[in-house]
């Protein structure tokens, strides 16, 4: 059963609990899905909380990066775990949308084997960034590698690509092999 089936499964009988994420391999815990009275309400996934993490997860399962097994447990959820609310609609909606900006954005994706540095000029001229170009210069500022940058930064993998071609347009970055 994937993923958002799982969720529907849940929502449609006002479940109120989590969602285990294992490893189908070895179940090691991976991260966590909470419902509150069929209402999606958090999520962790992969260093990630919220929305961020929830549509991470389901995007590593529709790529096949990552095979999941699914545990439901009835639990508690008081109203300060929450981090968002979604019905199941909504949820459907905004991963299909994720899903496709993920697409688009996989083919601009740079090969994980090379470093991207910061550019000293750009820092010196003090050029002005919007929010998601500056999560990710604080991510290459500790990681170079353009798969730790990926697997490290907060942003969705479509928002590290939009943000690694806006600051490349930008000078903000320079590549090395």
């Amino acid at each position: 059963m994937s993923i958002i089936q799982k969720i529907e499964e849940q929502c449609s009988f006002n479940f109120t609990g989590r969602i285990n994420i294992l490893k189908r391999a070895d179940r090691q815990f991976l991260g966590v899905i909470y419902i509150s009275e069929g209402i999606v309400v958090a999520a962790q996934f992969s260093k990630k909380t919220g929305l961020k993490a929830l549509y991470s997860l389901v995007i590593f399962e529709m790529d096949h990066i990552e095979e999941f097994t699914l545990v439901a447990e009835p639990e508690v959820v008081s109203e300060s775990d929450y981090e968002f609310k979604l019905k199941f609609s909504e949820l459907k909606s905004n991963i299909e949308n994720a899903y496709s900006q993920h697409l688009k954005a996989k083919s601009l994706r740079p090969p994980e084997n090379i470093h991207i540095l910061i550019n000293s000029a750009f820092i010196k001229n003090g050029k002005k960034t919007g929010a998601n170009e500056f999560l990710l210069l604080k991510t290459i500022a500790e990681y170079s590698k353009v798969k730790d940058i990926y697997s490290n930064c907060e942003l969705f993998d479509f928002e590290v690509t939009q943000a690694l071609v806006n600051l490349r347009k930008m000078g903000a970055l320079k590549v090395v092999k």
